[in-house]
């Protein structure tokens, strides 16, 4: 399984608000690591970790670094790519993936359009997150809302989804086809052509 973390942003900000420097990057990377050692420990998971962003200030490497110093799996569980993963790429291999827990937008709108069961961990001020993942593509019960579920709970909530991937992937498929459906109508709409319904 894939998974997409970050130390920058909007959903970063809106992780403990209250905290702020070292005690909330631990405490996020706590709340993370406590997630993906549940799947490792259950369904013997291997977590790779996929960087979209490696700026020097908030690299998603760093980031995932700090994950897994908290996770209590052993270093066999788990791995960081150490490069950028462009969008075309970070797609490519979240396709291969049967599953992705992912803070990074891009990374979760790939994890539809490629057909891949998701988990999306943002706070509920990120409009975008919401907005896309969940309004436009209907992805709303696969979204947590960090800032106001628990370190548990959220760890239960990506353990059912999980578990119910296969239902996902089919949902996924459907939502996949009624997107490419409404694209194409969109682009012939601005091109002038006839409409089909």
């Amino acid at each position: 399984m894939a998974a997409t973390v970050l130390e920058k942003g909007r959903v970063y900000a809106g992780f403990r608000p209250d905290l702020c420097g070292e005690a909330k990057q631990r405490a996020h990377a706590k709340y993370l690591a406590a997630i993906l050692d549940a799947l490792i420990n259950r369904h013997r998971a291997f977590v790779l970790f996929l960087p979209h962003s490696v700026e020097n200030d908030g690299s998603d490497i760093t980031a995932a670094r700090h994950v897994t110093e908290q996770m209590k799996a052993t270093s066999a569980d788990h791995a960081v790519v150490e490069q950028d993963c462009g969008p075309r790429l970070l797609k490519s291999i979240i396709r291969e993936c049967d599953f992705l827990v992912g803070e990074r937008t891009h990374s979760l709108i790939g994890s539809i359009s490629v057909g891949t069961p998701l988990a999306a961990l943002t706070n509920r001020q990120d409009t975008r997150t919401h907005g896309i993942i969940g309004e436009m593509c209907r992805c709303e019960g696969q979204i947590i809302d960090m800032d106001v579920v628990s370190e548990e709970r959220a760890s239960q909530k990506v353990q059912e989804l999980f578990e119910s991937r296969d239902t996902v992937r089919r949902s996924l498929g459907r939502i996949q086809e009624e997107l490419s459906q409404q694209i194409e109508e969109t682009v012939r709409a601005i091109k002038g052509g006839p409409q089909t319904r």
